[in-house]
């Protein structure tokens, strides 16, 4: 599933915040997705899976193209008891901004994959700015 978030085609920077509510440790990298490979645009500085108002790009050179944004959680640390909680509860929220507009949303449960163990979450938001 696509979400698409409005930009505007202008020099203006786009922002981009993911915040990411988990016991384990989180990593999130954004990739462009280009015609026959990527090219990552940021990645989450600590173990938390957050990125805090990074500049992606201008509108104009977002606009029509497609981001894949990847959080791999890892419980292999959180005892066994308590991972199906933390994947139930694992909130993955992201916000784009381009000057005074601000478009947030969170992933679809389909977006999410758990290892058999349960000691790996990983989800892909694919997003189009438009």
């Amino acid at each position: 599933m696509t979400h698409e978030v409005p930009v505007s085609a202008s020099d203006m920077p786009v922002l981009l915040t993911v915040l990411v509510s988990t016991g384990g440790d989180a990593t999130t990298t954004v990739r462009l997705v280009l015609p026959d490979s990527s090219k990552l645009l940021a990645t989450s500085p600590e173990p938390d899976g957050i990125i805090t108002d990074k500049e992606i790009g201008t509108g104009n050179s977002l606009l029509n193209q497609t981001l894949k944004i990847k959080t791999i959680v890892e419980l292999d640390l959180i005892p066994d008891g308590l991972r199906q909680s933390m994947i139930d509860n694992l909130v993955v929220k992201y916000t784009f901004t381009q000057g005074d507009n601000t478009t947030s949303f969170e992933y679809e449960d389909a977006e999410k994959r758990v290892s058999s163990d349960k000691k790996l979450v990983i989800v892909i938001k694919n997003v189009k700015l438009v």
